[in-house]
């Protein structure tokens, strides 16, 4: 876990670098590690990569390698709406801190994304909020959680 917490920082970092706009374009991989730590079930490994996305929005979507381009953010934000869930097989070690720590920094994150993906976004959300309903319908996800 602290190596996939190193990772995600590294992403993170070489994406904040000076060579960050180089990188945007020649190697993609950068943001498939940030893509992939966004995911890991330690919410707390997906807020260390979610700032590479941000600094990604620096550079023109006409400038970045074109596996940096919709499809990226539309698995992004798949990753993303999935991860703001809370669930019973929550891992860190104050799931409800690490839960709210994601939620925070993947809000700037969602704004980018929506403004690239635009309505492949509206799509993406309500296909995830009406899986999410019939969940709750069928009682495989509590309807509400009250604090």
């Amino acid at each position: 876990t602290d190596c996939a917490l190193s990772l995600a920082r590294l992403a993170s970092s070489l994406a904040a670098s000076t060579h960050g706009a180089a990188l945007a374009r020649t190697m993609p991989a950068v943001w498939e590690l940030a893509l992939e730590s966004c995911g890991h079930a330690r919410r707390l490994v997906g807020v260390a990569a979610l700032d590479a996305w941000l600094d990604l929005q620096d550079v023109a979507v006409a400038a970045r390698h074109p596996d940096l381009g919709a499809p990226a953010f539309s698995r992004l934000l798949e990753i993303i709406v999935g991860r703001c869930e809370a669930d019973e097989t929550d891992v860190d070690e104050d799931a409800e801190d690490a839960l709210m720590q994601f939620r925070e920094a993947a809000a700037d994150v969602l704004v980018a994304t929506y403004f690239l993906l635009r309505e492949a976004y509206v799509t993406g959300v309500a296909g995830a909020l009406t899986r999410a309903f019939e969940a709750v319908a069928r009682g495989e996800l509590p309807a509400v959680r009250r604090a």
